[in-house]
């Protein structure tokens, strides 16, 4: 968000947008999960794919405050050598 501060309220909605068709899709999903594997595997299976997400979601994260930290960095070498 910082990095297109005009941009924010369109991010957000795209968010939001992303969300609501996840949180639509993903129990319609199930059904059909829970019919072919069974109760135990069908819940491993869901809670494997939240974990994948999380995975994803902490490696994001990690490479964005990786980035601001080397903006940070950059901007410091830049004022040493003014």
């Amino acid at each position: 968000m910082n990095s297109a501060p005009h941009h924010t309220a369109s991010a957000l909605a795209a968010y939001t947008v992303f969300a609501s068709i996840g949180s639509t899709v993903i129990p319609l999903g199930t059904f059909p999960l829970y019919d072919a594997l069974g109760l135990g595997w069908g819940n491993s299976v869901i809670a494997l794919l939240h974990f994948v997400l999380f995975l994803w979601t902490l490696a994001m994260l990690l490479l964005f405050l990786r980035s601001k930290k080397g903006e940070a960095e950059d901007g410091e070498k830049q004022q040493c050598q003014l």
